[in-house]
């Protein structure tokens, strides 16, 4: 599986969408994260300019969602303002050398 978001991901999930119509308690595959609203541009029609300024997800949030999803969601995006401005809230609530071994590492 090449492409990390794809309209036909969800092919590669058959048992997930078993479990699912089965009722079952199921986990992301992959999470989307909007980490803050922060950020040091001002890019003309950037969506996170239309929120409130300055707005980021704080440390014990992140570390109790990771704590749900350990061991069950693998893939991790993270999005919003300015996403480097806030890695270090990731880093420290463990994610994902925890949940996958990899590091976190900006582009």
């Amino acid at each position: 599986m090449a492409e990390m978001v794809s309209a036909f991901k969800i092919a590669y999930h058959k048992r997930k969408v078993e479990a699912y119509l089965r009722g079952e308690r199921i986990f992301p595959v992959t999470l989307e994260l909007g980490l803050t609203t922060r950020c040091n541009r001002k890019c003309q029609g950037c969506p996170s300019g239309l929120g409130t300024a300055g707005m980021s997800l704080n440390r014990e949030l992140i570390a109790r969602l990771f704590g749900l999803l350990k061991g069950h969601t693998k893939g991790l995006i993270i999005t919003g303002g300015e996403p480097t401005l806030s890695l270090s809230s990731l880093r420290s609530c463990g994610w994902p050398e925890e949940n996958t071994g990899s590091r976190i590492s900006p582009l």
